[in-house]
């Protein structure tokens, strides 16, 4: 997909709660959940839409942008509900998917001439970071492995790959056991955040569901390639950190952890994706995917 291509066959889908806004820019259609065709004439333009998520394998919480222009006031009041599960799901006709699913934390609306826009901002697992704690002892001899579950049990989410990534052991230093027992008493996101840089794990909250891997390590999911003919924009970049940034038409199944293949003049081999950010409008150019990565062992 190049040059005029790149403004057809967009698709996004946004639902808080109860209410889903989908818009298709290619055949205009913009509808709310309650069967209304909403915004501005359908026929002239479609609901102009402007988002941004930003994903990490790091534990800070994944977060979500999006403002919204002259929503119905119906659709509007009904999804704002602090606290209510919010899903993204956005690409090309080829490539669409779920992007980002998480908790809504604000919502606000505010005149801007004769636009009336309503921005919402979504987290991944912020209310688990803030909120859970433990507050245990643990026995001379403990597992390291037991003691982390119980840690990341204490965040109240899902567990994802957590018990199977703890269950593999190999730790760093080959350490097993806490000899003199220990006892955990605080937040349970800065607990976990200790223990697993102890262990020479990393762990972060991917649409809901805890992500654990050893330091390095990718998760398994397919390895896709990152190239000008599968939709990379411009030419990699090398950055702080030796981190490689690069730039692709949006793709929904990038995933922060995942393994890719880049391909370019400068750069080809495997590296793992550290952050991604992905950015779009239907008013404007952007519909992309920005990652930043790492060479892949």
């Amino acid at each position: 997909m190049a040059g005029g291509d790149l403004l057809f066959g967009r698709e996004f889908i946004m639902t808080i709660g109860a209410v889903k806004i989908a818009i298709n820019p290619t055949t205009k259609v913009t509808k709310d959940s309650f069967g209304n065709t909403i915004g501005v004439p359908s026929a002239v333009r479609p609901l102009r839409v402007d988002f941004k998520v930003e994903k990490t394998i790091q534990s800070s919480p994944n977060k979500a942008t999006v403002e919204i222009y002259n929503v119905k006031n119906e659709t509007r009041s009904a999804m704002q509900e602090n606290g209510a599960v919010c899903i993204i799901e956005a690409g090309y006709v080829e490539n669409f998917g779920q992007i980002f699913k998480g908790q809504l934390e604000y919502s606000n609306t505010v005149n801007n001439g004769t636009d009336w826009i309503t921005s919402f901002q979504s987290s991944d697992g912020a209310v688990a970071r803030r909120t859970s704690r433990i507050n245990e002892t643990f026995a001379p001899g403990s597992q390291i492995k037991d003691v982390l579950k119980s840690v990341a049990q204490s965040l109240r989410v899902e567990m994802g790959n957590a018990s199977e990534a703890f269950d593999g052991g190999d730790f760093r230093k080959g350490i097993t056991e806490f000899t003199k027992g220990v006892t955990l008493s605080g937040k349970s996101a800065d607990i976990l955040d200790k223990l697993t840089k102890t262990t020479g794990l990393e762990w972060s909250i991917q649409d809901g569901q805890l992500q654990v891997l050893k330091s390095g390590k990718t998760v398994e999911r397919e390895t896709e390639i990152v190239s000008v003919g599968s939709g990379m924009i411009g030419s990699p970049e090398l950055g702080e950190k030796n981190q490689l940034k690069v730039t692709s038409l949006m793709r929904a199944t990038f995933y922060p952890g995942q393994k890719i293949k880049i391909s370019s003049k400068q750069f080809d081999g495997y590296f793992k994706i550290h952050s991604l950010t992905h950015r779009g409008s239907t008013w404007g150019n952007d519909w992309i995917t920005e990652m930043e990565c790492k060479e892949a062992k």
